[in-house]
């Protein structure tokens, strides 16, 4: 009983010294461990481009396979309301700028510097700006970027250019290198849909227009409009660029580890007819609350496929409501207005613009009347002209060989009732530069673009004209106009 008695007091308090003592160290043990592990640099996997095959020409009467759809890496740029904004603030060049005047981009070369030796058959490398192309712009990195461009016999090269914009002091780089001429074949309009790709895989030089796409860091064609180099017809192909993927450098990339990637059809067979006529010219636009892009076909010839959409995650193909009518959209422009949930395309030869509620997916294209400040008819819509939405001026802005000037569409109050109303927005007074469009420029299409971020919250207007000239850049001001 007394040793029981001993135990009872001891045996406590040999609990609470093995606590205090050996209880320390292994939390100190734990806590050592996981910062061992912790401090451990872990890898992490950078996506590196698809690499190409090697091909072996066949000859000249061999047709053109037609490449298998491939998977593209998934981009790790996420869609958004707002543009990711630059780090910093504008370049110097462009806070010195009055608002609503055009200035010079300091570029320290042209296009034509950086084309690519040896050249691509066609007329020439200057159809990248001359021919029917045009243009995308990468709002993260605020790079003006022309990919493909050329078309029909103006040009067979598909390499991609890119310019960025929020520098001191900036250049044209070349990304890629074009499809080796031993690969660049011919193809007679309506054979199939083999007409959109190179023997490498790689897609042909096309008039590409408004429909260029940038969204969720890739250069989008959806479907590959008419006129493509080497033939006379269309396609209803998806490519991609990506321009995550090609990241910094070094540049340029060689053609065959380019990453282009096919990812298939809109529609296979296309619809209608063997011809293409109805797949061409027209225009695509990114609307980024819905991650998608859509794409207009150039007449309404199909009930169900005048207008269609890609998700920009997964390439799916969605159809939407056929347009009254047969309004043409070839090479004509089209917007989307994000905050208003409205987008916005011109009807060729006409003073109308269609509009679609993005809200509402069973509503149908909608024609609206436009009109001139003093109530005219507002201005018949033409080809060439790219078009860019500005959300402070709750306006479209348009431009084609306006010199200085730029036409505004205002959006009404009730965008899905009101009318529309065209004005033009004449430069500063004290405006000393005036853009230069050659007379042999087929149309500036979505070579006019918009950064909507300088760096400074403000947004500038970009133009490009000739691959001999300048980088335009216009000062839009914060308030709007």
């Amino acid at each position: 009983m007394k040793y029981r008695s001993i135990y009872k007091i001891w045996i406590p308090v040999f609990l609470i010294f093995l606590f205090n003592n050996c209880g320390q160290g292994f939390q100190a043990l734990k806590f050592n461990d996981l910062s061992s592990v912790q401090s451990t640099p872990t890898t992490t996997a950078t996506a590196t481009p698809r690499p190409s095959p090697t091909l072996t020409p066949p000859p000249s009467q061999t047709p053109t396979p037609t490449p298998t759809p491939t998977t593209t890496p998934t981009s790790t740029i996420r869609p958004s309301i707002t543009p990711v904004p630059s780090p910093g603030t504008a370049p110097s060049w462009f806070l010195n700028m009055r608002d609503k005047t055009w200035a010079i981009v300091p570029v320290t070369n042209t296009i034509r510097d950086v084309f690519p030796s040896p050249r691509p058959y066609g007329a020439g490398p200057g159809a990248v700006t001359a021919a029917y192309t045009g243009a995308c712009l990468d709002q993260v990195r605020g790079e003006l970027i022309l990919a493909a461009n050329g078309g029909h016999t103006d040009y067979y090269g598909n390499e991609v250019y890119a310019v960025a914009l929020r520098k001191e002091s900036t250049a044209w780089v070349r990304l890629t290198d074009p499809t080796p001429n031993q690969y660049i074949t011919g193809m007679d309009r309506g054979v199939g849909e083999t007409e959109h790709a190179y023997l490498d895989g790689k897609p042909r030089a096309v008039h590409g227009w408004n429909r260029c796409a940038f969204a969720n860091g890739k250069v989008w064609y959806v479907g590959l409009t008419g006129m493509a180099a080497g033939n006379s017809g269309g396609s209803t192909a998806i490519y991609t660029f990506d321009r995550d993927i090609a990241g910094n450098g070094p540049f340029p990339i060689p053609s065959a580890d380019s990453p282009w990637v096919f990812h298939g059809y809109s529609f296979n067979p296309r619809p209608g007819n063997a011809t293409s006529w109805g797949t061409e010219g027209s225009p695509s636009v990114y609307d980024r609350i819905s991650n998608r892009i859509y794409t207009f076909a150039e007449h309404s010839y199909f009930s169900d496929k005048a207008l269609w959409s890609v998700d920009g995650s997964d390439f799916s193909v969605r159809t939407h409501n056929r347009v009254a009518g047969n309004p043409v959209f070839g090479g004509m422009w089209a917007a989307v207005a994000h905050d208003l949930r409205i987008l916005m395309v011109s009807e060729y030869h006409k003073s109308n613009i269609w509009i679609l509620n993005l809200n509402d997916p069973n509503y149908e294209l909608q024609p609206r009347t436009t009109a001139m400040e003093d109530g005219e008819v507002g201005f018949v819509n033409n080809s060439r002209f790219g078009a860019v939405y500005h959300q402070a001026s709750r306006a479209i802005f348009t431009y084609d060989k306006l010199g200085s000037s730029i036409r505004k569409l205002k959006i009404p109050d009730n965008p899905l009732t009101g009318t529309y109303t065209w004005s033009v927005v004449e430069a500063a007074p004290e405006n000393q530069v005036v853009p230069v469009t050659p007379d042999n420029m087929a149309g500036t299409y979505s070579k006019f673009n918009i950064i909507e971020d300088m760096g400074n919250g403000q947004s500038a207007i970009v133009l490009v004209t000739d691959t001999r000239g300048p980088v335009y850049v216009y000062k839009i001001p914060r308030q709007g106009m």
